[in-house]
């Protein structure tokens, strides 16, 4: 079985590894390739023991990972594409080199004019092969194993029982293997079951399924013309925790923008994450992890003054959390400064309207300025939420919205988020029907996740805190 941790720490501790040796191959060519170094520490060995050298071998490696990670080159291990392994290389290895170069060797090194810049061409073909190599090396022998079967990646094909039978036959036929080993069918549709060699299950047993086979992931197979179907079928699956990919059919095509798994083999369409890049994923994620450190710094005197405006304003605790339904329908527990009377919610859950009556004084201040949402970034620091993407709803309201509108289970194959475009161009919801026609602008987003279209998000956002219309 393919372990996309393991293969995951294998490209960092030999990118890790590969940085070392570059920075000391230069650092032995540098010595003897200026002399004004070599007449001052008089031997390679006294020059490799100096503080600079030391600091560069300290300092330049966690930098040089950080500008991969951030890349995005570590967010997907697994079938990798040679071409993309290698523009990737070379763009970080290039803009390793000259935060190498400016940062340590810019007044380290005498000569004429022009020389340093040979210097970094010197580094960054040294920095190059050397990652280059090792990351070719690592891919090589995944596919090398996965083509020969020796690795594998255990799947249940969910949907009707004849189609799923010929998708195995397919899978398994092929001169080189993707990585899929079927290990049981869960069926939604009819079909005779009786003679097929991998245990079969009821959509009902999903669950039990994953558990008995051990499936690390799931294949959609079932006639393209029932959206609603395949949309709670979504529902069901996401709260796996799984990749889930599904066969070419008529209602994929309608999800939008969609990403394809393998251009070379069975066309699959992987829908357990929105049709983003690499990149992007590792520089939201980067963002969201210094934005929200950033701001609960400063922010927490803030947070300190309105958590006893609202102690002093009426009884009950500053702060209240609440379950919300996150990624994949993970639920988790949102944290906001509360802006409501505690037995506002006596009856059972009720959306907030304008002129709520349970809406407290210094609540009414925060809603309008959205500052009763300042402890999210807590939330998005844990990785539970992001700063950009749907607002998370609790599970009671969104079997209401699903029900009516089955395609919002799309927006749970992203992080929520604190802001969203449906927060900038409709605002508040306080019935389901306004939590629908909201849902189609978080829908716009969901096929157009960037990070320029976050940081427009974030300036309008910003715009209507500073305005006072956030409610």
């Amino acid at each position: 079985m393919i372990s996309t941790a393991l293969q995951r720490l294998k490209y960092i501790g030999a990118d890790y590894l590969s940085v070392l040796v570059a920075v000391s191959v230069f650092e032995v060519a540098r010595f003897y390739l200026i002399p004004e170094i070599c007449g001052v520490y008089g031997s390679v060995a006294s020059f490799l023991c100096s503080r600079g050298v030391w600091l560069s071998l300290g300092i330049f490696p966690p930098v040089l990972m950080l500008v991969f990670a951030v890349s995005g080159y570590y967010v997907s291990p697994i079938h990798r594409s040679r071409a993309d392994e290698f523009i990737n290389t070379f763009i970080t290895t290039f803009i390793g080199a000259q935060i190498f170069f400016f940062g340590a060797l810019l007044n380290d090194i005498a000569g004429g004019e022009g020389y340093p810049y040979e210097i970094m061409l010197l580094f960054f073909a040294a920095l190059f092969l050397s990652v280059y190599t090792g990351r070719i090396l690592i891919t090589s022998h995944a596919a090398s194993m996965i083509h020969s079967r020796r690795w594998s990646h255990p799947v249940l094909i969910v949907g009707d029982i004849d189609k799923a039978v010929e998708l195995d036959a397919r899978l398994s036929s092929m001169k080189k293997p993707m990585g899929y080993n079927t290990v049981g069918y869960v069926v939604c549709g009819e079909g005779d079951d009786a003679s097929v060699e991998h245990p079969v299950f009821s959509i009902g047993e999903i669950g039990r399924a994953v558990m008995e086979t051990g499936a690390k992931g799931v294949i959609i197979v079932m006639n393209g013309n029932d959206t609603v179907l395949s949309m709670s079928l979504l529902n069901r699956l996401y709260p796996l925790d799984l990749p889930i990919l599904v066969t070419t059919d008529h209602y994929a095509a309608m999800m939008s923008r969609t990403r394809f798994e393998n251009i070379a083999g069975e066309p699959l369409i992987n829908l357990s994450g929105a049709m983003v890049s690499d990149f992007t994923v590792a520089m939201k994620r980067f963002c969201d992890i210094l934005f929200s450190m950033v701001a609960l710094i400063l922010t927490s005197p803030v947070i300190a003054t309105l958590a006893v405006a609202v102690k002093l304003d009426s009884p009950g605790p500053a702060f209240y959390s609440q379950e919300r339904m996150g990624r994949y329908r993970r639920p988790f527990r949102i944290h906001k400064l509360r802006s409501m009377r505690i037995d506002a919610e006596a009856g059972g859950p009720a959306l907030s309207s304008d002129n709520d009556s349970r809406v407290t004084r210094i609540g009414r201040f925060m809603r309008k300025y959205r500052l009763d949402e300042l402890p999210n970034f807590w939330n998005v620091l844990c990785g539970e939420m992001s700063l950009v993407g749907p607002r998370p709803e609790r599970a009671y309201f969104i079997e209401q919205i699903t029900e009516k509108a089955p395609i919002y289970t799309l927006l749970h194959q992203i992080r929520p988020g604190i802001t969203s475009w449906g927060m900038v161009k409709f605002g508040y919801a306080s019935t389901v029907t306004q939590m629908i026609e909201r849902m189609r602008y978080d829908l716009v987003y969901l096929s157009n996740i960037s990070v320029t279209v976050d940081v427009k998000i974030l300036f309008y956002t910003i715009r209507t805190v500073v305005t006072g219309q956030g409610v």
